[in-house]
């Protein structure tokens, strides 16, 4: 009855526009309303950040939280910020790669306190006690609301949503299958007694390898496994097929569930293809068979290459010395020259080989050429775009404008942007290049900002760090003077926060994992919700 009370009272105050903080987190003010001083929004007047959690939500609070500010966040019109816990916590999620800064995404959220870790869930909630030592890779990734953990030793499985272990820890080794479904082949795991079994998503066991089988799950919830020389392609509830063999590997995944897997089958010297429901696309006559990019692979037979499709059709017979294939062309060899076939469906050169090396021709038409150790740019029609005179590989992706061009320079993510002229309009970093999204660039001097179409910034770059637009959002996050701050579209700052970092985030339900510095700087980590327009 008393919380049905404090339940009622606390709606009434915020009905009134009353704002208060709880008594459980009395460390932990909640954000207020601040006027914006972004005259570049449209919005004249910025919505109330959100408060924190009530009081029967938010996590117990700890000796050693750290106190923040009484203002969290100044959003513009539409935005905002909730804090789901204190500032009490560590969390370690590290791309392990260059390039920018970035903010990692993962499908749940593990926070850390004393060396031992817990499970949030997407939407913030803390579901487990802090009990395990992390994920064998170090990600937050799972699959189907699961995630592999460690714990004394061992290895299990915990539903991310409800902080249920549905796969008991006493495995020593723990690896999802590619895609984890109510059906078939979930993990495959290494038992106590040195065994390799397979296990469904609820730990179910489906069968154990014998030593030299060979296993592997298909998108649509199947599997083939080879064992004592046979392989059987299965779809986890009825055999299909079973094929004597040598062995065999998974050469392209499909797009979706309905969309079979592709593997390639060694029969006595020579490699069939084989989709995942059984079928036999290719038989077993070709020395080699590629993996699949794009669609295509290459084909090898008596030493000569050609192409295959996804349905196992030969688009261009074996009669190159090697190919190489791209998302919009292919890139074929005679002798020492390379040549070009633009158009994949056909398995037609239209461009005979003459060059040192030509690339894929990009969306936009064009592609590299080489010769006497120089670069330039060529049509599909074979007419130079750029002359072949510098020193360095030259594309003209998609997301520049009609007229501009990359010109890599010396380290990793180092370009020049050329004009139709040759002359140089931009020199820096630029990593990313998806055409629907401003593309993230750094100057020499080390800030970040976002290129247009036209090589100029059109958010300029003024940042610290910065991260891809996250899709379906509009908004993006960047670092400015060590605080983390929310970028629309048009560079306005639409969420200025006291965090100094976001180590991690969900972005269907933007509860991310945010780093607060303190004066004296230390630093922990809470939960925190960023709510969006619409």
């Amino acid at each position: 009855m008393k919380k049905q009370f404090a339940l009622l009272l606390a709606i009434l105050l915020l009905m009134g526009g009353c704002q208060q903080s709880s008594t459980d987190s009395s460390n932990i003010s909640e954000s207020q309303s601040v006027p914006t001083e972004q005259s570049q929004l449209e919005e004249s007047q910025p919505e109330e950040s959100s408060s924190t959690s009530a009081a029967s939500e938010m996590p117990a609070l700890e000796a050693d939280a750290l106190t923040l500010p009484d203002v969290l966040a100044i959003p513009a019109k539409g935005y905002g910020l909730t804090l789901l816990s204190p500032a009490q916590y560590d969390a370690h999620l590290d791309s392990g790669k260059g390039g920018p800064r970035g903010y990692l995404t993962g499908d749940c959220l593990l926070l850390e306190r004393d060396g031992k870790t817990a499970v949030a869930s997407p939407e913030g909630k803390i579901v487990t006690d802090f009990i395990y030592d992390g994920n064998p890779n170090g990600y937050w990734n799972g699959e189907n609301g699961q995630i592999v953990l460690m714990k004394d030793g061992k290895e299990g499985v915990v539903d991310f949503r409800t902080g249920e272990e549905v796969i008991p820890f006493v495995y020593t080794r723990m690896i999802p299958s590619y895609t984890i479904s109510d059906i078939g082949v979930a993990y495959t795991a290494l038992n106590e007694a040195g065994q390799e079994v397979c296990l469904d998503s609820a730990g179910n066991l489906l069968f154990t390898l014998e030593e030299g089988s060979n296993l592997t799950s298909f998108t649509n919830g199947g599997y083939a496994l080879f064992d004592d020389g046979v392989l059987t392609i299965s779809d986890g509830q009825q055999q299909f097929v079973s094929i004597p063999c040598d062995g065999f590997d998974v050469v392209r995944r499909g797009e979706s569930e309905t969309a079979p897997d592709l593997i390639r089958v060694s029969i006595n010297g020579k490699y069939a293809l084989y989709d995942s429901t059984g079928a036999c696309l290719q038989e077993a006559v070709w020395d080699k068979i590629g993996y699949f990019s794009y669609g295509y692979a290459t084909g090898t037979r008596d030493g000569k290459v050609g192409i295959i499709d996804a349905s196992g059709k030969v688009i261009a017979e074996p009669a190159w010395d090697e190919i190489y294939i791209y998302e919009h062309s292919a890139s074929v060899r005679q002798g020492d020259l390379w040549g070009a076939i633009t158009d994949l469906t056909t398995g037609m050169a239209t461009i005979q080989p003459q060059y040192q090396f030509i690339t894929g021709f990009e969306a936009t038409g064009i592609a590299c050429c080489q010769q006497d150790n120089k670069y330039g740019l060529v049509d599909k029609e074979n007419q130079l775009v750029l002359p072949i005179q510098y020193d360095n590989t030259l594309s003209a992706p998609a997301w520049l404008g009609e007229g501009y061009y990359l010109l890599s320079t010396d380290g990793p993510g180092c370009y020049n942007i050329l004009d139709k002229d040759g002359n140089v309009i931009f020199s820096g970093s630029i990593w990313g290049a998806d055409p629907n999204y401003p593309i993230m660039a750094s100057t020499n001097d080390g800030k970040w900002g976002y290129l247009g179409g036209d090589g100029q910034f059109v958010i300029p770059a003024e940042y610290d760090a910065v991260g891809d637009f996250i899709p379906g959002k509009n908004v993006a996050f960047a670092n400015k003077d060590g605080k983390i701050l929310l970028l629309d579209r048009s560079g306005n700052t639409v969420l200025e926060t006291v965090f100094s970092d976001v180590i991690g985030f969900c972005p269907d339900t933007m509860v991310c994992v945010m780093e607060y510095t303190a004066e004296d700087g230390a630093k922990k980590c809470c939960l925190a919700q960023i709510t969006l327009p619409g």
